[in-house]
């Protein structure tokens, strides 16, 4: 009897443990472009361990896809495989005006849609972009975040430091290359 509660018991911590919702979001880093430029959608998946691809089919109708690059973090918890993955694709509108960017599928899971307003290429919409890009030029190209998990820790007891560095350009290349931005003082 004891050996069946013991079983039971085991069963029911098991199945009360939540399972790892799997998620797929898109993102722009515009929302508003001049018709002739590349907007950069970014899929991000989190869940469980997967192989599949995004299907970017959807897309063609009103885009040219000039690149995808993709990026993935393996994480191993207590036992749990978990995976992120991140695509950025270019994309180069074929026409002006309001562009919905249809919700993608990576296997069961669909992002949601997006809207893309793509302004005609005229003087004054031009010169508009540019201010806009000029000020956002204007931003540090890297900034670093830190963060410690525990606050006040007792002795000898181990504090994790996560140190994130973010890239405003993104790395484009296979190999990563030194640079020096005498501008934020950074050697990269």
């Amino acid at each position: 009897m004891k050996k069946f509660v013991f079983l039971l018991a085991a069963l029911i911590a098991g199945f009360s443990h939540p399972l790892y919702a799997a998620e797929l979001k898109a993102s722009l880093n515009q929302n508003q472009i001049v018709q002739g430029e590349a907007v950069t959608l970014t899929l991000s998946y989190d869940g469980a361990q997967t192989n599949e691809q995004p299907n970017f089919a959807p897309l063609d109708k009103d885009f040219n896809i000039f690149s995808v690059s993709n990026a993935y973090q393996h994480n191993y918890i207590n036992g749990k495989i978990s995976q992120k993955r991140e695509w950025k694709v270019q994309l180069m509108p074929k026409a002006s005006g309001n562009i919905t960017i249809p919700a993608l599928a990576l296997g069961s899971l669909k992002s949601q849609p997006l809207s893309l307003e793509v302004l005609p290429a005229s003087p004054e919409n031009i010169k508009k972009q540019n201010e806009q890009n000029a000020q956002a030029a204007n931003a540090p190209r890297y900034a670093v975040e830190a963060e410690i998990d525990t606050k006040t820790p007792y002795v000898q007891q181990e504090v994790n430091l996560t140190l994130k560095i973010y890239d405003t350009g993104g790395l484009q290349i296979e190999r990563i290359v030194p640079l020096v931005n005498d501008e934020n003082n950074w050697v990269i």
